[in-house]
């Protein structure tokens, strides 16, 4: 009643309203009603209406806005309700795996810093290595390829805390990039070498040259095939070492990676030396597991020759940057190289000197499309380098040198096998050429700074590049040779270095090395041994045979050698005569033609009155004489 009344003062005095149309035509009179006052405004019926329109607009809003709340309550009511109830249904919480995702980044950071720095230490990694099982399975494919990186710092890591990473590297493998498969591939080289392998359930047998790679290595070797044309030189030759690690490179892959490599003009010579020190592993690897099977004979063949032409690729470039090499580059690439050759030629014996390639590999000649591999010329041309030999040698490492030994010997075989087919004279006591004998001294000086750091085997393997090769004589040489020797080779039955078959060897080898130098040496180094199978035939003619196949064959190849009995009178003749023995030996297993004797033996008494000992040589040749009545009497009992 009281709205009613306020809204009929309110038309009486001309206020237009929403309700009353015909009033809609009277604003300009309240106007001016508003201008002179509105006299009747102020009584208090109309303080009463206009007090009961503000209340019922107050009440109007309220109850919207509350209606509002209400909606808006009831609709998160309903969300949270339903969120609740994925959560009892599914059982994960978004937020919290979020919150798990992110809560190893220390660990992915100390991995980084590892793999940077290739550093983990010990106390490190026993506080990340519980909270890497926890983690790995959260991680993405960079984030498993940046913890293969960082565990490749320890070089080992036990089965129990990898096989995790492992399992999810074998589900994102697939979404790796080429860089990610290639660094995890590089890791996996170092975390899984072929003697560890039988720890995640590999048969490893008792040789190391052949084994399963694990099925995540293999894999990935599959995976980075399609993916090489996004990786760099650097990265491609990073790959194949650790594929030829691994023992699982294939002939096709071997060819691609080599295919998408540079031209080797743009490499650098730390990567031009790379190349040719992985492309002769993997001729050797490939050569050993594809040789005897005849399937793979004739992809064997097609993948050599293309890698033929690769070395041929690799010479050009050398010679065309020839003055940016240092002497140390120099000698690391004529032993790659001259090695490189040798694996080509051993792999494939038919095609070991082709005069043209026809396979794909060989359109990465650059100068010529037929091509002939003269690896004669090309260490030539790299000695003629070599400004200074003694200061270059230095440079190298023992076992370096070792090699460049027998680089260098097998240099002058071929020298020497190249002028007896020219001039058709015999002879192997010939001198090598002058630009291998100019180095002869500096290495020989060399190898005797190193004599104790070098193993048995890499000391008969330069003594005898040094005598049977490159015929190099020198009494202090031989003197040191033979000291250095004799505790390792003698006693020969209860040395204390390798197999007794393998000191057998070593000493044969020895003796046929010292033959070419002079005859002290020689002595000094057999007279031991003789006294000590003297001995050994007392022993065992008791029972009637020898006890062991090494003994009784290198007892066979001493005293089994022809020699009158008017030589054995003397001990100058029969020393003559055991010398051309072991010379003879030497060139069968060098396979050198028998020639002219060497000018050693020919001056025997001339030259070696002086510093042999005749009281000595004569008991030498008594117990060579007591070894072989022995040994012919035992070998009639048999």
């Amino acid at each position: 009643s009281s709205c009613n009344s306020a809204i009929a003062s309110m038309s009486g005095i001309g206020i237009a309203l929403p309700c009353s149309p015909r009033n809609a035509v009277k604003p300009i009179a309240m106007n001016s009603a508003v201008r002179n006052g509105l006299a009747g405004w102020g009584s208090s019926a109309d303080r009463a209406g206009r007090g009961a329109v503000g209340a019922f607009r107050r009440n109007h809003q309220k109850s919207h806005v509350q209606q509002r709340l209400a909606f808006t309550t009831s609709s998160q009511l309903l969300t949270v309700g339903h969120t609740e109830a994925d959560r009892s249904l599914h059982g994960h919480d978004s937020r919290a795996t979020e919150e798990r995702r992110f809560s190893h980044d220390d660990l992915l950071k100390q991995l980084r810093a590892a793999a940077s720095t290739g550093h983990l230490g010990v106390a490190e990694w026993r506080r990340l290595r519980e909270e890497l099982a926890e983690g790995t399975p959260h991680f993405g494919p960079g984030e498993i390829a940046l913890t293969l990186e960082g565990l490749a710092a320890l070089r080992s890591v036990d089965s129990h805390y990898l096989s995790p990473v492992l399992n999810t590297l074998g589900h994102l493998s697939f979404y790796m990039s080429g860089s990610q498969q290639a660094s995890s591939l590089v890791a996996l080289a170092v975390l899984m070498p072929p003697q560890h392998l039988e720890d995640f359930g590999v048969d490893v047998p008792s040789s190391s040259a052949s084994y399963s790679p694990a099925r995540e290595v293999l894999l990935l070797s599959s995976l980075v095939q399609r993916r090489l044309h996004c990786l760099s030189s650097s990265d491609l030759l990073r790959l194949l070492k650790s594929l030829l690690q691994l023992r699982c490179a294939t002939l096709e892959l071997v060819q691609e990676i080599m295919l998408h490599m540079p031209p080797s003009l743009e490499l650098t010579v730390e990567d031009l030396r790379e190349v040719l020190v992985l492309t002769r592993l993997a001729v050797e690897q490939l050569s050993k597991t594809h040789a005897h099977v005849t399937d793979c004979s004739l992809a064997l063949t097609v993948c050599v020759n293309g890698l033929r032409g690769v070395l041929a690729d690799l010479m050009g470039a050398i010679r065309v940057r020839l003055g940016d090499l240092s002497h140390e580059d120099v000698l690391h690439v004529l032993m790659s190289s001259h090695r490189l050759d040798l694996a080509l030629q051993a792999s494939c014996p038919k095609i070991a000197s082709p005069t043209h390639f026809e396979h794909k590999l060989s359109s990465r000649v650059l100068f010529e499309r037929r091509v002939v591999v003269d690896n004669r010329a090309f260490a030539r041309l790299l000695l003629g380098r070599i400004v200074a030999p003694a200061a270059a040698i230095e440079e190298l490492k023992p076992q370096d040198v070792v090699v460049l030994a027998g680089v260098l010997a097998d240099l002058a075989r071929r020298e020497l096998s190249v002028a007896q087919a020219s001039t058709g004279l015999s002879g192997s006591s010939a001198p090598p050429p002058p630009f291998l004998a100019r180095i002869c001294p500096a290495l020989a000086a060399r190898l005797l700074q190193n004599l104790e750091r070098l193993q048995t085997e890499e000391l008969v393997c330069a003594l005898e590049a040094l005598s049977c090769g490159l015929r190099y004589q020198d009494d202090y040489l031989a003197d040191r040779f033979v000291e250095a020797l004799k505790p390792r080779l003698v006693p020969l039955f209860a040395g204390i270095g390798g197999t007794q078959q393998e000191r057998t060897s070593q000493l044969a080898r020895s003796l046929q090395a010292l033959a070419w130098q002079r005859p002290v040496a020689f002595v000094e180094l057999l007279r031991p041994v003789l006294e000590e199978l003297v001995v050994r035939v007392d022993v065992d003619s008791e029972f009637g045979a020898w006890p062991d196949d090494e003994a009784r064959l290198f007892v066979q190849s001493v005293v089994s050698i022809s020699i009158s009995d008017e030589a054995c009178g003397d001990s100058f003749a029969w020393l003559s005569e055991l010398l051309l023995h072991f010379q003879r030996c030497s060139r069968t297993k060098t396979s050198e033609p028998a020639g002219t004797p060497s000018p050693v033996v020919e001056s025997l008494v001339l030259t070696s009155a002086w510093g042999m000992d005749s009281i000595v040589l004569g008991r030498a040749r008594e117990h060579w004489l007591d070894v072989r009545k022995r040994s012919q009497a035992s070998q009639a009992m048999l």
